[in-house]
C-alpha cells in the first residue's frame, strides 16, 4: 500500500525519465495537493490554469521541452469542456509529439464528461492515476467529496480503441488502488466509496453491467454507513451512489429494485433541495428521469409521465436562468417526456416533445456543431419515430435521413467514435423507407447498419452484440419484404444464437429480447414452410413471456399476449384448431384486460387479437363468432381511424377484409360487399397518396371485392376486380419478382375464376396456366413453402383444362395435384389431408370424363373416407366437405350400375346437408336443394318418379328464394330444377304446382 508521498515519488519519477509524451493523470485529490506536488518536482514546471489561460496553452507546451507541465481543469470549466475536447482532438497528432511530460489535474465530475467531448486525448501515453491526497496541509477533501456527489450521470458512449484499452488499464489501475485501499478503510472509507463508484462507471463504459453493479452496490453500502453517522456530509454521496445503484440495477433486469433505490436517492436529493434549492434541484430533476425510465420498464405508463413531467418542470426553470447550462438538459427532458406520452398512447403530444427537443439541439448544434450534432442527430431519430407513429411517414422519412446525414459526417471524422450511432440510425432510416414502401431502400440502409454492427461486435462482442442481434432483426424484416425468405430465416437464426448466449449470461436483461427473437424466427420459419420449427419457437416463446409476465405483469403482458398470438397462428398452420383456438382467447382475453384499464395504448392491439381470434374460430366452423369478433374489431379501428386516420386506416382496411370473409361465410352476400367496397376506397385512397407502399394491400381488397361480387352474381364487376388486382400485381412483379411474384400468381388463379364465369374459358385457361408456371418456379426453390400453392393451382388449372374439351390433360394436373397433396399429408395430415379430399374429388371428376369409372370410383371412396374421418373429428367445419364428396360418391356408383349405393350415398349427404341447413339455412339451403334434386335424380333413374317426384319439388322449393333474391347467381340452376320437376310431374301423370312452373327470365 502506497503512501501520498510514495505516489508523489512514483510520480516524479515518471517525470523525470519521460522520454517522449507522458500523461499523468492526478484525481483523488485536492487541488492544493497538486500544487503541493507541482513544488517538489525538479526543475520547477510550468503551471498551467486552463480556466485563465485558455487554449494558448497548448502552444506552450511544445516549449521548455525539458521542463514537465501541470495542467489543471477546473470544476468551473464543465460549460468549456464541449471546446475543449474539439481543441485536443483536433490536435491530437501535435499532442502525441510533445517531448515532455504533461501532468493534468481532472476533477472526477469533469472525467465522465471530459472522455465523452475528446475520445481521443487516450491517444497520449497513459503512465496512470496518482493520488496525491493530504499532501497539502489544507484539508480540502470534504469540499471535494461533496462536489463529486452531486452529479452521476451514467455514461455509455462509443470509444475508440485507444480509448477503451484506457479505460481497460485505467479499471486494471483502479481495482488495485481498491485492494490497497480496503487496508485503511477505516481511516477513509468514502475514498474506497468513491472508488467503487468510478469503477461501476468504468465498468458500465465498457458495457460490464454486472461488474458495475457489483462496484455500485458496494458503494451504496458503504455511504449508507457513513450517511447514517454523519448524514450532513455523506448524504448527497449516498444519494449519488443509490442513482448510480438504480442504473445498474435496471440495466441487469432488476427492475424492482432498481425502483427502491431510485426512489430513496429521490427522497434523499428532496431532502437536500428543501434547504439548497438553487444547487440540488438539478440532481432531483435528473433522478425523476431515470424514475420515468424505470417506471416505463416496470409498465407504469401513467407513473413513468409524472415523473418526466415534473423533471422537465425543473428543468424548464434551470433553463430559463441559466440556458446555456441546462438547455441540453432540458432538450434531453424534452426527449423523456417524448418517450413517456408514446408509452400511454399520447402520439401527437410525444411528436410535440420531441420537436421541443429537435429545436433546442438545433440551436445548440448551430453555436456549437462538434458538440451537439451527436445530440440533434439522437433527437431526431426520436423524432422521426414519433412521426412514424402518427402516419406521417414522410416526415419520419426527412427527420431519419436528417439524423443519418449527420452521423454520416460526424462519422467521416470519427468513425469508432461515432459508427454505433450511424448504425442505429440507419435501422431507423431503414423503417421509414420500409413504412413508405421503398423495399429496396430499406434494404440497403439495413445492410450497411449490419455491416457496422457485425464489425462493432467483432471488436467488443460484450458491448456491441445486443445492437448486432437487434439489426439482425431489422434485417430479416427487410428481406421477408423483397422476398428473400432464405436470407431473412439466417438472419433470424443468427440473432437468436446471439440473443440466447446474452440470456444464458444476464437473463434478467435479455430473455425479453430473445423471446422476441423467437418470435420473428417463427414467422422466417413458417414463412419457409418449416411449420413445425416455427411452432417449436412460438412456444419457446410463449414460454419464456409467460414466466415474465408471471413475475411482471404490467411490463410483459403486452409481449405475452402478442407471442400467443403468433402462437395461435402456428398452432393452427399445424391443423391444431383448437389449441389455435384456446390460444387466442387467451391472448384476447389479456388485451382486453389492458385495453380496459389503458385504451389509447392497448386497443389497437387488441383488435388485431379480434382478428385472430375470428380467424380461430372460422377454422372450427364458428361462424357467427368469427363474424362477431371481426365486427368487434372493426369497431376498434373505426373508432382509432376516425381520430387518426393517417395511422389506423390501413388496421381498419384489414379488420373489413376479414369481416367480409366472415359475412360470406354466414351468407351474408350484401354485407360481405359492402365490407370489402368499404375496404377497397380506404386502399384506394391510401393508393393515391403512396402507391408503392400501399399497391399492394389495394390489389389484396380487389380480389376480395371479386368475390364478393361474384358471390351475388355481378359476374362483369367481379372480372374488373380480378383484372385491376392482376395488373397492379403484375407491375409489383415486374418490379420485385421475388417479392410479388406469389402475390401475382394468387391473383391469376382469382382472374381465371372470374373469365371462367364470364364464358371466357380460353382466358380462363391462359391465367390457370401462367399460375402453374410462376408456382412451379417458386416451388423449386423452396418447395417447403410453395409446394401446396401449386397444387392448388394444378386443380384449378384441371378445371379449365376440362371446359376447353381436354380431358386427359385435366386428368394429368389432377394427378400432379393429389401425388404433391399425397405427399404433404404424409408428413402433416392435419394440415393437408382435407386439400389431398378436395384433389381427389377433381380427380375423380377427371377421371370418369375420361371413361375410368372404375378410377374414378376408387377415388372418390379416399375422398369419402377422409372426410369422413375429418368431420368425426371436426364436424362444424367438415360436414358439408363430407356431404358433397357424397353426392360425387353417388354419381360414381351409379355410373358402375350399383344403384342402391348411389341412392345411399345421396340420402347420406342429404341428411348432412338437412341438418346443417336447419342451423344455417342462408348458406346451406342452396347445398341442401342441390343434394336433394341429386338424389331425385338417383330415384328417377334408379328407383321410381313418385320418389323422385317428391325430392325434385323440395329442391324447387328451398331453391326459389335465392333466384327471386339473387337471380344472377340461382335463377339458371332453379330452372333446371324446374325442368327435372316438370318431367317428373308427366312421368307420375301429376299435375305440377303453379308455385313451380314458371321459370324465371335470365
Amino acid at each position: 500500500m502506497k503512501t501520498p508521498q510514495e505516489e508523489l515519488d512514483t510520480l516524479l519519477q515518471y517525470i523525470n525519465l519521460v522520454d517522449g509524451s507522458l500523461l499523468l493523470i492526478c484525481t483523488y485529490s485536492s487541488l492544493d495537493d497538486v500544487r503541493t506536488a507541482a513544488k517538489q518536482c525538479s526543475p520547477s514546471p510550468d503551471w498551467i490554469d486552463a480556466r485563465s489561460d485558455g487554449w494558448a496553452f497548448f502552444p506552450a507546451l511544445k516549449l521548455n521541452h525539458s521542463r514537465p507541465a501541470f495542467v489543471v481543469l477546473r470544476y468551473d470549466m464543465d460549460k468549456e469542456l464541449p471546446a475543449f475536447g474539439e481543441y485536443v482532438d483536433l490536435h491530437r497528432e501535435e499532442l502525441i509529439r510533445i517531448a515532455r511530460a504533461v501532468v493534468v489535474w481532472i476533477p472526477d465530475t469533469m472525467f465522465r464528461d471530459f472522455v465523452r467531448v475528446a475520445p481521443n486525448f487516450w491517444s497520449w501515453n497513459t503512465g496512470g492515476v496518482f493520488e496525491l491526497a493530504n499532501l497539502s496541509s489544507n484539508e480540502g477533501e470534504i469540499e471535494v467529496s461533496r462536489q463529486e456527489a452531486y452529479d452521476l450521470e451514467p455514461l455509455e458512449i462509443p470509444l475508440t480503441p485507444v480509448a477503451r484499452e484506457a479505460i481497460v488499464q485505467r479499471l486494471e489501475i483502479e481495482k488495485a488502488t481498491l485492494e490497497a485501499q480496503r487496508a485503511r478503510l477505516g481511516d477513509k472509507p468514502q475514498r474506497v466509496a468513491r472508488l467503487l463508484l468510478r469503477m461501476a462507471e468504468l465498468s458500465r463504459m465498457l458495457g460490464q453491467r454486472r461488474s458495475a453493479y457489483e462496484y455500485s452496490y458496494e458503494s451504496s453500502a458503504i455511504y449508507r454507513t457513513l450517511a447514517t453517522k454523519d448524514p450532513e456530509i455523506y448524504n448527497p454521496g449516498l444519494a449519488s451512489s443509490l442513482n448510480s445503484l438504480s442504473i445498474d440495477l435496471s440495466r441487469i433486469g432488476n427492475q424492482e429494485e432498481a425502483l427502491k433505490s431510485i426512489r430513496e436517492a429521490l427522497a434523499i436529493w428532496y431532502e437536500l433541495a428543501s434547504q439548497n434549492t438553487e444547487v440540488f434541484n438539478k440532481n432531483i430533476a435528473y433522478s425523476l428521469n431515470s424514475l420515468s425510465t424505470i417506471l416505463s420498464r416496470m409498465g407504469d405508463r401513467e407513473g413513468a409521465l409524472h415523473a418526466s413531467r415534473e423533471a422537465l418542470v425543473i428543468y424548464r426553470k434551470l433553463a430559463a436562468e441559466d440556458p446555456k447550462g441546462f438547455n441540453p438538459h432540458l432538450a434531453t427532458s424534452l426527449n423523456n417526456l417524448g418517450t413517456s406520452l408514446s408509452n400511454i398512447g399520447d402520439r401527437e403530444g410525444a411528436v410535440q416533445a420531441s420537436q421541443g427537443a429537435v429545436a433546442i439541439y438545433r440551436d445548440l448544434a448551430a453555436q456549437n456543431p462538434e458538440v451537439f450534432n451527436p445530440d440533434l442527430a439522437s433527437g431526431l431519430n426520436n423524432l422521426g419515430a414519433g412521426l412514424g407513429s402518427t402516419g406521417d411517414r414522410e416526415g419520419a422519412l426527412h427527420a431519419s435521413q436528417e439524423a443519418v446525414a449527420i452521423y454520416r459526417h460526424l462519422s467521416t471524422q470519427n468513425s469508432t467514435a461515432f459508427n454505433p450511432n450511424l448504425a442505429t440510425s440507419l435501422n431507423n432510416l431503414s423503417t421509414s423507407l420500409s413504412n413508405l414502401g421503398d423495399r429496396e431502400g430499406a434494404l440497403r440502409a439495413s445492410q450497411e447498419a449490419i455491416a457496422i454492427h457485425r464489425d462493432l461486435a467483432a471488436q467488443s462482442p460484450e458491448a456491441f452484440n445486443p445492437n448486432l442481434a437487434n439489426g439482425l432483426t431489422n434485417l430479416s424484416f427487410d428481406l421477408g419484404r423483397i422476398g428473400d425468405r432464405e436470407g431473412a430465416l439466417q438472419a433470424s437464426q443468427e440473432a437468436v444464437a446471439i440473443y440466447r448466449d446474452l440470456a444464458v449470461r444476464n437473463p434478467e436483461a435479455f430473455n425479453s429480447n430473445l423471446a422476441n427473437s423467437l418470435n420473428n424466427l417463427s414467422a422466417d420459419l413458417n414463412g419457409m414452410g418449416d411449420r413445425e420449427g416455427a411452432l417449436q419457437a412460438s412456444q419457446e416463446a410463449v414460454a419464456i413471456y409467460r414466466d415474465l409476465a408471471t413475475q411482471n405483469p404490467l411490463v410483459f403482458n403486452p409481449s405475452f399476449a402478442s407471442s400467443l398470438n403468433n402462437l395461435s397462428a402456428g398452432l393452427g398452420s399445424t391443423g391444431d384448431r383448437e389449441g389455435a383456438l384456446q390460444t387466442s382467447r387467451e391472448a384476447v382475453a389479456i388485451h382486453r384486460d389492458l385495453a380496459a384499464q389503458n385504451p389509447e395504448v392497448f386497443n389497437s392491439a387488441f383488435a388485431s387479437n379480434l382478428n385472430n381470434l375470428s380467424a380461430s374460430l372460422g377454422s372450427l366452423g364458428d361462424r357467427e363468432g368469427a363474424v362477431q369478433a371481426s365486427r368487434e374489431a372493426v369497431a376498434i379501428y373505426r373508432d382509432l381511424a376516425a381520430q387518426n386516420p393517417e395511422v389506423f386506416n390501413p388496421d381498419l382496411a384489414i379488420s373489413l377484409i376479414n369481416l367480409s370473409a366472415g359475412l360470406g361465410n354466414t351468407g351474408d352476400r350484401e354485407g360481405a360487399l359492402h365490407a370489402s367496397q368499404e375496404a377497397v376506397a380506404i386502399y384506394r385512397h391510401l393508393s393515391t397518396q403512396n402507391s408503392t407502399a400501399f399497391n399492394p394491400d389495394l390489389a389484396t381488397s380487389l380480389n376480395n371485392l371479386s368475390t364478393s361480387l361474384s358471390n351475388l352474381g355481378d359476374r362483369e364487376g367481379a372480372l374488373r376486380a380480378s383484372q385491376e388486382a392482376v395488373a397492379i400485381h403484375r407491375d409489383l412483379a415486374a418490379q420485385s419478382p421475388e417479392a410479388f411474384n406469389p402475390n401475382l400468381a394468387g391473383g391469376l388463379t382469382n382472374l381465371s375464376f372470374d373469365l371462367s364465369g364470364m364464358g371466357d374459358d380460353e382466358g380462363a385457361f391462359q391465367a390457370s396456366r401462367e399460375a402453374v408456371v410462376i408456382y412451379r418456379d417458386l416451388a423449386a426453390q423452396n418447395p417447403e413453402a410453395f409446394n401446396s400453392d401449386l397444387a392448388n393451382s394444378l386443380n384449378n388449372l384441371s378445371v379449365d383444362l376440362s371446359v376447353m374439351g381436354d380431358h386427359e390433360g385435366a386428368v394429368q394436373a389432377s394427378q400432379e395435384a393429389v401425388a404433391i397433396y399425397r405427399d404433404l399429408a404424409a408428413q402433416n395430415p392435419e394440415v393437408f389431408n382435407p386439400d389431398l379430399a378436395i384433389s381427389l374429388i377433381n380427380l375423380s371428376a377427371g377421371l370418369g370424363s375420361t371413361g375410368d369409372r372404375e378410377g374414378a370410383l376408387q377415388t372418390s371412396r379416399e375422398a369419402v373416407a377422409i372426410h369422413r374421418d375429418l368431420a368425426a373429428q371436426n364436424p362444424e367445419v367438415f360436414n358439408s366437405n363430407l356431404a358433397n364428396n357424397l353426392n360425387n360418391l353417388g354419381a360414381a356408383l351409379g355410373s358402375l350400375g350399383d344403384r342402391e349405393g348411389a341412392v345411399q350415398a345421396s340420402q347420406e349427404a342429404v341428411a348432412i346437408y338437412r341438418d346443417l341447413a336447419a342451423q344455417n339455412p342462408e348458406v346451406f339451403n342452396p347445398d341442401l336443394a342441390k343434394s336433394v334434386n341429386n338424389l331425385g335424380d338417383n330415384y328417377a333413374r334408379y328407383s321410381s318418379w313418385e320418389a323422385g317426384l317428391a325430392s325434385y319439388e323440395e329442391a324447387c322449393m328451398l331453391i326459389k328464394p335465392f333466384a327471386i333474391s339473387n337471380p344472377s347467381i340461382f335463377a339458371e340452376r332453379y330452372n333446371i330444377y324446374i325442368e327435372d320437376y316438370i318431367e317428373a310431374c308427366k312421368n307420375t301423370g301429376k299435375e305440377p304446382n303453379t308455385e313451380f312452373a314458371t321459370p324465371i327470365d335470365l
